[in-house]
């Protein structure tokens, strides 16, 4: 069965982020493996969709910030937004990030400046998985419900993007 995406709301936080003239921003997630979501923005345009794009940022940069909703980058570089107000549907991916603001514990000593990708790889190997591989599963994900939305449609092309880290994941 192909994921469906779901909204992330609450009562304080409602799942609209923002709105353009030309889209709309809401938080969104959608089931991958068990237990296991992707999460991001879903850039919907206010006209008939032309496409279907899933934008990946670089580990460090957040789907507000390339749909120029946070600053952080500048204007020819926020591509989930230009795919938007081009009059795609885009679905811009909140990939693990390079920050280690948990890391350590000072009350007990414990000090360290491990990454959460870091700290996600170290668990997935012991698995026998890796972060970019959830993320392409993730990403993969994301394409099965594009494609589930153009049977109720007229097929439209799908087209992954990313940049840095969200690239490399892009080309995987």
């Amino acid at each position: 069965a192909s994921p469906e995406m779901e909204f992330v709301s609450s009562v304080a936080t409602p799942a609209k982020v923002a709105e353009t003239n030309q889209f709309i921003a809401y938080a969104v997630r959608w089931p991958v493996l068990e237990g296991v979501f992707g999460e991001g923005l879903l850039l919907q345009p206010k006209t008939a969709p032309r496409g279907c794009v899933i934008e990946l940022p670089d580990a460090d940069q957040t789907p507000e910030m390339l749909a120029g909703l946070a600053p952080g980058l500048p204007p020819a570089r926020q591509f989930a937004r230009r795919a938007a107000e081009a009059g795609n549907q885009v679905v811009v991916l909140t990939l693990i990030d390079r920050a280690d603001t948990f890391s350590g514990n000072a009350r007990l000593g414990r000090a360290t400046n491990q990454s959460h990708r870091e700290w996600i790889y170290r668990q997935a190997y012991e698995l026998g998985r890796h972060v970019i591989g959830y993320e392409v599963q993730k990403v993969l994900a994301a394409v099965d419900w594009f494609t589930r939305e153009n049977t109720k449609r007229t097929a439209l092309p799908i087209a992954v993007h990313g940049y840095g880290e969200g690239g490399l994941i892009a080309l995987y």
